[in-house]
């Protein structure tokens, strides 16, 4: 458990990405101990660390577009009647593509291979 003035802390090193300004910023006082110890100290300790791991995370996740997201992106596309009717169909094309509505068929050719040289069975 994180006291306020760490998950601060954790809040402002996940912002700036300085473990010093992070400290001060945080509300931590200097003390005869230097700012920069203290706060490479604070980010040795594990609780510290599984929580920007966990503020991390949800940067990275913030980041990627889902599923849901692009289809709706897809959607205001193929919606907007202002705009260009080949960008329209493009986002209809794939908006159709990712739902499924699509049926691939494959087809091959086979030739059956023949191995020789071995010996024969007697039935």
């Amino acid at each position: 458990m994180l006291t306020p003035r760490q998950e601060k802390f954790c809040l402002e090193y996940a912002s700036c990405g300085n473990a010093t300004e992070a400290y001060l910023r945080a509300g931590y006082q200097k003390k005869k101990t230097s700012c920069q110890t203290l706060a490479s100290n604070l980010l040795k300790k594990p609780e510290i660390q599984a929580r920007l791991a966990e503020l991390a995370a949800e940067v990275k996740r913030e980041k990627i577009a889902g599923v849901v997201e692009c289809q709706e992106i897809l959607t205001a596309i193929a919606r907007n009647s202002e705009a260009d009717d080949a960008n329209r169909i493009k986002a209809i094309h794939l908006l159709l593509k990712v739902q499924g509505a699509y049926v691939t068929q494959i087809s091959f050719k086979a030739t059956p291979v023949v191995i020789s040289g071995g010996e024969q069975l007697e039935d």
